[in-house]
């Protein structure tokens, strides 16, 4: 069993280990985030370790830092953690669930990918390094994906689709064939992108309307 460090403490965190816990992929040794945020020495009954302090207390030639800092400002602190790991020549492990559905080439994925539970990639899909697929997500084929995105749960990609880097896809949005999603792309939950994006841009659907009533003949 492969040993890893999770980098933060946050619920996020608190949830790839439950998976990999239960599906025994890695062996987990301890939390660690960076020092200004340290402020407890266990979280979820395991140590935490400063991030600048793990060589004090680990061969990290033999572990990995598997990455669950989430998507705060367009994935950049996720970013730059990753950035950091590799600054100080640390293994940036994938977590690729057993139970995700996944039909490209391994040699395709990149590092540091999550890649979570009944999640689908499909056919001849390129991804970069960094990325969160969400359980739910669908990227369905001839799809290639830059670094540091996101995709919720339920999100649905067509096919030829290029996403470039840091991007946000929301909870069942859906991106049409042969579209490409520029740098800093935020689709909000539920939109429909039929055309190529800007960079920086944000797409939102019509938003919903609290009616005041409703009949009881309904």
């Amino acid at each position: 069993m492969r040993k890893c460090i999770l980098f933060g403490t946050t619920c996020f965190s608190e949830l790839i280990a439950n998976y990999i816990s239960i599906e025994e992929e890695f062996e987990i040794l301890c939390y660690t985030v960076n020092r200004k945020y340290y402020s407890t020495t266990m979280f979820d009954d395991k140590p935490v370790v400063p991030f600048e302090q793990l060589e004090n207390f680990y061969n990290m030639d033999d572990i990995g830092i598997i990455n669950t800092v989430g998507y705060t400002n367009m994935n950049s602190i996720r970013e730059r953690i990753y950035c950091q790991c590799k600054e100080k020549g640390y293994k940036v492990e994938s977590y690729v669930s057993p139970n995700a559905v996944i039909y490209a080439n391994e040699k395709d994925i990149g590092e540091g990918n999550l890649i979570l539970p009944s999640a689908f990639v499909g056919h001849n899909i390129k991804i970069g390094n960094n990325n969160i697929i969400f359980s739910g997500a669908n990227l369905t084929h001839e799809i290639k994906i830059g670094n540091n995105n996101f995709f919720a749960a339920g999100s649905t990609i067509g096919g030829y689709v290029t996403i470039k880097n840091n991007c946000f896809l929301g909870l069942n949005s859906i991106i049409k064939n042969r579209v490409e999603l520029e740098d800093r792309t935020l689709v909000g939950a539920g939109a429909y992108i039929s055309h190529s994006t800007e960079k920086n841009s944000v797409y939102v659907p019509p938003k919903s309307y609290k009616l005041d009533k409703y009949s009881n003949e309904l």
